[in-house]
């Protein structure tokens, strides 16, 4: 069994969630030690426990140690072949982390895979899902990975409650060209909450950046937050921004066996390093960055 040191790098929840999905993928079965071991509250928390309970899911796996808390956890995969899920994350957990784990595995079920995710769709410190949708999935699209996200209610931090549903689907084509415009949307959800979404769409990539309101927290700033962020990732002329690069590279690693990948990209973070590290624990890859290009192939 392959043992994993979770407290490696920035030792956070990202690892706990790709190591299940390229456990999955590889059908190498792992162990998990020292679990969140650098943050103030070490061990799973309830994002991460639904995340490798929807992964265990699709591919059957038996897991061990699987409750919030936990430091250690196994997982031993089976087959990817169940085609519908349905996951209550139970709090504010973020949609999108928990899609972040279920969607590489996917790519090898043998069935589409429809997944309904209730939880958090604006949180602190992840993704939203329309980051998902403007962003990741678009680009993803153009490695032939189509996948359509459906946004039923918004859930956000810190009460969550949101309905998000992915499932595989047609390419509904490329972006064309640019439009810029400022939309203000009023939604029901179960909580107060705010949140700013700005995405730049170009010939042949997209950005995004995104801040989430919180109490006491000046409107003003969450949009200079925002913007900030995103200007980072436009000023950088790189094709695609930092949270993206991090989402990318376990799809170019699948995408391995069919010939190399190269991205550049705004700026090389820790969760790509510890990313890097743990796909090629798993996957007979050979990643090498150099500067802000990060090319992905098959070992020799």
């Amino acid at each position: 069994m392959l043992e994993i040191d979770g407290s490696y790098g920035e030792g956070g929840g990202s690892l706990v969630r790709l190591a299940v999905a390229f456990s999955a993928v590889s059908q190498k079965p792992c162990k998990i030690i020292n679990i969140r071991a650098k943050r103030t509250n070490p061990g799973l928390q309830a994002q991460h426990v639904a995340a490798v309970d929807a992964v265990a899911d699709l591919c059957m796996a038996e897991t061990s140690g699987l409750e919030v808390g936990s430091r250690q956890i196994e997982f031993t995969p089976s087959k990817i072949k169940k085609g519908n899920l349905e996951i209550d994350i139970g709090t504010a957990g973020s949609v999108a982390l928990v899609l972040q784990a279920l969607m590489i595995p996917a790519v090898h079920a043998e069935e589409q895979v429809v997944a309904k995710i209730k939880g958090g769709t604006h949180t602190l410190n992840a993704p939203t899902t329309g980051y998902l949708d403007h962003v990741l999935l678009p680009i993803l699209a153009k490695m032939g990975y189509e996948a359509k996200l459906t946004l039923y209610k918004y859930g956000f931090y810190p009460k969550g409650g949101g309905l998000v549903e992915i499932a595989g689907a047609d390419n509904a084509g490329l972006f064309r060209g640019t439009a810029l415009g400022i939309n203000t949307v009023y939604v029901d959800s179960d909580g107060d909450g705010a949140a700013i979404d700005i995405y730049g769409r170009f010939k042949d990539t997209m950005i995004g950046a995104g801040a989430v309101g919180e109490l006491k927290k000046k409107a003003e700033k969450v949009g200079a937050e925002a913007g900030k962020m995103f200007m980072s990732a436009f000023n950088s002329n790189a094709p695609v921004d930092a949270h993206a690069a991090d989402q990318l590279l376990p799809y170019m690693a699948l995408a391995a066996p069919q010939g190399p990948s190269r991205i550049k990209v705004e700026k090389v973070t820790q969760h790509a390093k510890t990313n890097i590290w743990l796909i090629k624990n798993f996957l007979p890859v050979d990643i090498k960055v150099k500067g802000k290009i990060i090319e992905v192939k098959k070992a020799k």
